[in-house]
């Protein structure tokens, strides 16, 4: 997740997947992803790091 030229469809799903690990070592690939212009990259990358929250 950290490496920033992956495609965006690699860079979605494994956001997704962050999500169900609630590790906070993936926050940092997490927020990488957040900075993407793609809204459901985006998206994704919001819920998972609300997930790191809870």
């Amino acid at each position: 997740m950290e490496d920033e030229t992956i495609a965006d469809s690699v860079k979605y799903w494994t956001t997704q997947v962050a999500a169900a690990f609630r590790d906070e070592r993936l926050r940092k690939g997490l927020n990488i992803s957040l900075k993407s212009n793609d809204i459901d990259i985006k998206g994704a990358t919001e819920m998972a790091l609300s997930i790191l929250e809870d």
